[in-house]
């Protein structure tokens, strides 16, 4: 397809599609009820949404076609996700994100400190720390199976 001269990439193309999906969904939700809020789990690193996911989330929230996101903050790196949420910050978006955390091990141990040393309840209370300090709309945790785990919330 041809717009405007070039020719769309095939990732161009895809994210189109998403978007005018997210678009239609959002105004024929909002016509049977305005109350009712669309949201959506993304990838919480824009580059990556974009391309691997064709999920540009930043458009839906410019076009004012989705109500909530919920980036998948998930990362390990406590710098890549201060990275993360510095990026969010700079669109101004914190009412419209809730930041969803990492709240499990692959290896199946539990969130307690002396279970899992290298990322664990505190690491989680950290980041909880910094998403309150950057006034963005909430916090979720992903997944439950993990929380409970020996108690660990």
């Amino acid at each position: 397809a041809k717009e405007q001269g070039e020719i769309l990439s095939w990732n161009e193309w895809r994210m189109r599609q998403i978007t005018s999906f997210v678009s239609k969904c959002y105004h024929r939700i909002k016509s049977i009820n305005p109350n009712i809020m669309l949201s959506a789990a993304v990838f919480s690193n824009i580059s990556d949404a974009r391309i691997a996911y064709a999920q540009d989330w930043y458009d839906w929230l410019d076009k004012g076609i989705i109500d909530r996101i919920y980036p998948m903050a998930y990362t390990l790196s406590y710098e890549d996700f201060r990275d993360q949420l510095a990026d969010m910050k700079q669109r101004a978006y914190e009412d419209k994100l809730v930041i969803g955390l990492r709240a499990w091990d692959t290896a199946g141990r539990s969130l307690m400190p002396l279970d899992n040393p290298a990322y664990n309840i505190a690491h989680i209370n950290k980041r909880i720390a910094l998403i309150r300090d950057g006034n963005f709309c909430g916090t979720a945790l992903f997944s439950y199976e993990g929380i409970k785990r020996n108690n660990a919330l």
